[in-house]
């Protein structure tokens, strides 16, 4: 069966080939995943570079904490993330918000396993919960790329998805489209917990594609705990490169 597999494969590619998703060549047959050689080498990874404690963003001078999080508390335990969110992660990013790109999420899941084994080498997360997105675009497109991805990284570290834990109250802002104090009000009380019997006491792995400020994750975050999490880690594709927020 596994020579079939491959066979099958092979026929696939010729048919249809695979193209990297970052630059959109052609990848040879024998290539793994969707990134050819060249883009493998100048990929913005985000291993190695300082970061806050609090939010995960990068700092400078031998700092913990960025200008943002400096004396605040919150309810993430860590933040971690492959990339930072530049060319050519951002337009990758930004494609596979869109329905036709969603084979890009295997990729992309295994780049933030990788991380996590990096991170956090325990592993020791009870289940998966997905940052639901906003109603009024799910209603429009009927594609969710957070759970899409959610549901890849369940299969990379063998952790278990729950599926609607969370969810939106209201019709909120795009947070893309609002300045930081902005984004901190809209997302305030927005989000609520609909099975809290399924994540209490339990070690909460809180996905996204990209943390900007951070206020979606604490915001979920927070209703997590207060749902009776014990502890919340967030794992997102690439974070802003911005220390100021």
């Amino acid at each position: 069966m596994e020579v079939i597999g491959e066979i099958l494969r092979s026929v696939r590619n010729l048919v249809c080939p695979r193209k990297c998703m970052f630059c959109g060549s052609i990848l040879k047959l024998t290539a793994k995943g969707r990134v050819c050689f060249y883009c493998s080498g100048k990929l913005p990874f985000y291993l190695g570079i300082p970061r806050c404690k609090k939010c995960g963003r990068p700092v400078s001078g031998g700092n913990k904490y960025c200008n943002e999080c400096v004396g605040k508390t919150y309810e993430i335990s860590g933040i971690y993330a492959p990339f930072l969110y530049k060319e050519p992660v951002k337009s990758a990013i930004l494609r596979y918000k869109k329905e036709e790109y969603r084979a890009y999420s295997k990729t992309f899941a295994e780049f933030m396993a990788v991380v996590l084994e990096y991170e956090h080498k325990k592993m020791n997360f009870d289940c998966i919960v997905a940052v639901p997105p906003r109603i009024r675009r799910i209603r429009k497109t009927n594609y969710d790329q957070i759970v899409v991805l959610a549901n890849k990284l369940c299969g990379e570290i063998d952790v278990p998805f729950l599926e609607g834990v969370l969810k939106q109250k209201e019709k909120r802002k795009k947070q893309s489209s609002l300045t930081s104090a902005e984004r901190r009000e809209n997302v305030k009380g927005n989000f609520l917990v609909g099975k809290p019997e399924l994540i209490a006491g339990k070690r909460v792995l809180l996905v996204d594609d990209v943390c900007t400020t951070g206020s979606t994750l604490r915001e979920c975050a927070k209703m997590l705990k207060n749902a009776g999490a014990k502890s919340v880690h967030c794992i997102v594709i690439a974070v802003s490169e911005g220390e100021n927020r």
